[in-house]
């Protein structure tokens, strides 16, 4: 298959373009630090990726951004930072690249496990997370050609975990062993609206 990477030079894109390219054709794509660049908070830019790709069989996104601030102290501009990145800018390689996809195609998404499980200063995360998992499950009855679209939720990894620990006490963390195989399911099996916990 030939495979998008959007977020490929983060921790978990690096993991799972090595991890896919044992078995398929992985194109990396980040904001600037890859071959191919995407800026998912900028429609253009999205719609620029795709007509340099073209055709693709799925697309596995693993980056955006939320705020994590006290719920009291947060401005119009904290709100909106979340939602334009982690939850439009992955609606937006949705609703674009639907035109791209091939026939039975999918698209995975990711979350988090606040959703689920409240954090310190989490309220934004939480609802941005949120959001994703609602699009997602709605999405899928809308999908024509057999396209599939799941989310994978997963806890705070090991490799991040000293950066957010304030906002996780008393979350055990999962690794990256752990949650990068769960994306290759995803994408060679047949589900679609799910919501993938992996929290433990």
């Amino acid at each position: 298959m030939r495979i998008i990477i959007v977020g490929a030079s983060g921790i978990i894109g690096k993991a799972l373009c090595r991890f896919l390219k044992r078995d398929h054709e992985v194109i990396a794509a980040s904001r600037s630090s890859c071959e191919y660049q995407i800026d998912i908070t900028k429609p253009d830019s999205v719609k620029r990726f795709f007509d340099n790709v073209g055709k693709f069989d799925a697309l596995v996104c693993t980056v955006g951004e939320s705020a994590f601030v006290p719920l009291s102290e947060a401005d119009e501009e904290q709100f909106m930072y979340g939602i334009n990145s982690k939850l439009l800018g992955q609606v937006r390689l949705v609703s674009t690249g639907m035109k791209y996809i091939s026939n039975h195609g999918s698209f995975t998404l990711t979350s988090g496990i606040i959703s689920e499980v409240p954090g310190i200063n989490t309220a934004l995360v939480g609802m941005v997370d949120s959001a994703i998992e609602g699009f997602v499950r709605n999405a899928a009855y809308e999908l024509e050609r057999g396209i599939r679209i799941n989310v994978v939720s997963p806890n705070v990894l090991e490799e991040t975990y000293d950066k957010f620990s304030e906002a996780f006490p008393g979350f055990t963390p999962i690794s990256l062993e752990r949650l990068i195989p769960v994306y290759r399911d995803i994408i060679e099996g047949v589900s679609s609206g799910q919501v993938i916990k992996v929290f433990r």
